[in-house]
């Protein structure tokens, strides 16, 4: 079973790239896992605890998790490429926790950790959108992604997102 500790080396491999943010399936309904390099004490406290809008954007087949966390002003628009999980049972099960990871991609150290529970709503509008993924490869989807971010600015996928607000 993996573990996964504050303050310990992140238990899993991350990608080469540098800071942003990517969406991994998980049991619940997915993880994001944002990685700065050397995140601030003000970032970190954010993520782990502070006032948060979360949207669900879909296209055709492309869901986006839009991620605003309102102290810091971090906004973030990971997409999901569903190809793995298409293969299991994740389209069925009803989870809706969404785990928030905060890496510093310098050390690989989990710096901060969040769970929360979304709208049942935007979980099943997500899972639809995914379930139409049907790219022949991972560059396929790649492409697809990018014409996405070339053409929809994050505010706008934001204003035509369904939200939801944490407060703590």
């Amino acid at each position: 079973m993996i573990q996964y500790e504050v303050g310990k080396p992140f238990p899993t491999p991350l990608p080469s790239s540098g800071d942003g943010a990517i969406l991994s399936g998980s049991h619940g309904f997915v993880d994001v896992i944002i990685m700065f390099s050397n995140p601030r004490a003000k970032e970190i406290r954010d993520i782990k605890q502070g006032m948060v809008t979360i949207g669900v954007f879909t296209t055709q087949s492309v869901p986006f998790i839009i991620l605003k966390f309102i102290e810091s002003g971090i906004e973030l628009d990971p997409s999901y490429n569903a190809s793995e999980v298409l293969k299991t049972d994740w389209l069925q099960v009803e989870q809706n926790t969404m785990t928030i990871y905060l890496v510093d991609t310098d050390t690989k150290i989990l710096k901060a950790m969040r769970v929360l529970g979304l709208k049942k709503e935007m979980v099943e509008k997500f899972k639809v959108c995914a379930s139409r993924q049907n790219f022949e490869t991972k560059d396929d989807f790649d492409m697809e992604v990018l014409t996405i971010y070339e053409n929809i600015p994050l505010k706008e996928m934001y204003l035509h997102s369904e939200t939801q607000t944490f407060v703590r």
